[in-house]
C-alpha cells in the first residue's frame, strides 16, 4: 500500500526517474547502433575511399560525411558518369556483402544516364541486428535503476 509519504517521493522524483529512463533507452540505442557499424564497413570494404561512420546519440543517427555514400546507400536520380560496358557494382540494393566491382568510369557526361540504385545499407543491418535490442535496452535501465535505487 503506497502511503502519504511515499506518494510524496515518488511525485518529486518522477521527472528525475523518467529522464533517467529515456537516457538508459538513448545509451541502448546508441549501442544497438554500435552494433550496425560493423555492417556499414563491411559493406563497404572494398571501396578506395572508406566513409567514416559517427554515432549521433542525440538522434539516434548513424552519419557520415562521405558523398560518396549518400550517393550509393540513398541513390541519385540521375548518373553524371559513363560507365564502361564491363560495369559491375561493388554492391547490389538490400545486401551487406562488398564484391570486388569490374569496369570503369569512362567520363563525366551532363546527367542523361539513368541513376544510382540506392542500397540503404541500414536495412538489412538493422534486420540483422534487432533480435538484440530489447536486450540491450533492459540492460541500460537495470542499470541505471541500480543507481536510483540504491
Amino acid at each position: 500500500m503506497v502511503n502519504r509519504t511515499t506518494f510524496k517521493w515518488i511525485n518529486k522524483h518522477t521527472k528525475f526517474i523518467g529522464s533517467q529512463f529515456l537516457k538508459a533507452v538513448e545509451d541502448g540505442c546508441a549501442e544497438w547502433l554500435g552494433e550496425m557499424l560493423p555492417d556499414l564497413q563491411a559493406a563497404t570494404s572494398t571501396w578506395k575511399h572508406k566513409p567514416t561512420f559517427i554515432i549521433r546519440k542525440k538522434d539516434g543517427q548513424i552519419v557520415t560525411r562521405s558523398k560518396r555514400f549518400k550517393w550509393v546507400n540513398d541513390g541519385t536520380r540521375v548518373r553524371y558518369a559513363k560507365l564502361s560496358k564491363n560495369w559491375v557494382s561493388k554492391s547490389t540494393p538490400g545486401s551487406l556483402v562488398a564484391g570486388s566491382g569490374a569496369g570503369k568510369v569512362l567520363k563525366r557526361v551532363d546527367g542523361t544516364h539513368r541513376g544510382i540504385k540506392p542500397r540503404h545499407f541500414e536495412e538489412p543491418s538493422a534486420i540483422k541486428q534487432a533480435p538484440k535490442l530489447p536486450g540491450i535496452i533492459a540492460k541500460h535501465i537495470n542499470a541505471r535503476a541500480a543507481k536510483i535505487w540504491k
